[in-house]
């Protein structure tokens, strides 16, 4: 009779289950996962008989399943408490951060980005003062030794091995207060002393006072690490700092066309770190009616360059920022012109430098 009633209890369980698949609306975004989720798909003949349409169904299906979320705490639970597993799909948390570690490749390997450089100077950047930043990944500053290591050696290789470059060293300036806990990113209000070190390192003078910015923040901010350990529920403040001459800056995006320093409507999206300069793109110019030089720099960055842009933008007139991820090498003669008087600074994350594959 115990078992009888068990497996009628679990079968309600599952007709329920069913029936709740049926009737709820399909959600189009994944916050948690930062992605789009499938959609039914299409039903065509060719692909139903061929067995392609079966595999489109089993990935929505799985996408917009009932309790979907519930169920990725569940197994994250499970693992962490049952399991004891220190490490979650690479994901890790420490001091109140969420941590992702990085698919370090031998050291040896790096030449190859190394050379990825010195062709884009030699191609376009013959008599050029060129920099380079190295921005470490946030579990450098964590407590797991080998991740330090990777990160060491990494910076070390770099500082050797790119001839022809002026090295600026941030690493010590930094520590895990600089990064946000729920995402990979560096914090913008914290990058004073970071943007002040980089223009010294280049030869300007400081030309603007901190207390000029004005602090504007979201404190319902929801890194990129958030949803990938759902257990947690570490919501902060995100801080974004304006400057009464941005106003008057005309900042071109090659592909959105003209745009603000920053966009607060991203800041309830997929991705909020994507109020800095707008997110992700392939080319920018900021102009600056208000500097006191004619200087210009040329600017190769990832994505942490988007929140310190604004500190560095101060300093020159005309500042062209360039994403080799989403624009290849070999344009840029056909959409920009390059001169001697032009500053050239190269900043990568470490992500992008053991993943150079990624740039074009």
């Amino acid at each position: 009779m115990q078992l009888k009633r068990k497996t009628t209890l679990m079968a309600a369980l599952i007709v329920s289950i069913v029936l709740l698949n049926f009737i709820k609306t399909d959600q189009t975004l994944s916050i948690w996962e930062r992605r789009e989720l499938k959609q039914f798909p299409d039903i065509k003949t060719e692909a139903f008989l061929s067995g392609e349409w079966w595999i489109d169904f089993e990935s929505y299906a799985l996408d917009q399943f009932v309790f979907r979320q519930e169920f990725r705490r569940l197994k994250i639970w499970f693992e962490e408490s049952v399991l004891r597993k220190q490490d979650l799909s690479g994901l890790f948390s420490e001091k109140n951060h969420l941590f992702k570690m990085l698919n370090y490749k031998d050291i040896s390997e790096l030449d190859r980005f190394v050379s990825y450089i010195e062709h884009i100077t030699t191609a376009y950047f013959h008599d050029n003062r060129i920099y380079y930043v190295h921005i470490p990944d946030k579990t450098r500053y964590s407590d797991r030794e080998w991740l330090i290591q990777w990160e060491t050696a990494t910076e070390a290789f770099l500082k050797e091995n790119l001839q022809g470059l002026s090295f600026i060293s941030i690493s010590n300036q930094l520590s895990l207060e600089h990064f946000y806990a729920t995402d990979t990113h560096w914090r913008q209000e914290t990058l004073h002393p970071v943007a002040q070190s980089i223009i010294e390192a280049i030869g300007q003078e400081i030309q603007y006072d901190k207390s000029e910015f004005i602090k504007k923040e979201y404190p319902q901010f929801l890194g990129v690490l958030y949803g990938q350990l759902p257990n947690r529920k570490t919501k902060e403040t995100l801080y974004y700092l304006e400057h009464p001459n941005f106003q008057s800056y005309t900042i071109h995006d090659y592909e959105k066309g003209n745009i603000d320093m920053y966009d607060p409507s991203k800041l309830t999206g997929m991705d909020g770190y994507d109020v800095f300069l707008s997110g992700a793109s392939p080319l920018l110019e900021i102009i600056n009616p208000h500097a006191q030089t004619d200087k210009e720099l040329v600017l190769f960055r990832d994505s942490f360059g988007s929140s310190l842009l604004p500190l560095l933008s101060l300093q020159y007139e005309k500042i062209t920022a360039i994403d080799t991820r989403y624009v290849p090498v070999s344009y840029l003669s056909k959409l920009l012109d390059f001169s001697p008087e032009q500053d050239v600074l190269f900043m990568y994350s470490s992500g992008i430098v053991h993943q150079y594959e990624a740039l074009r």
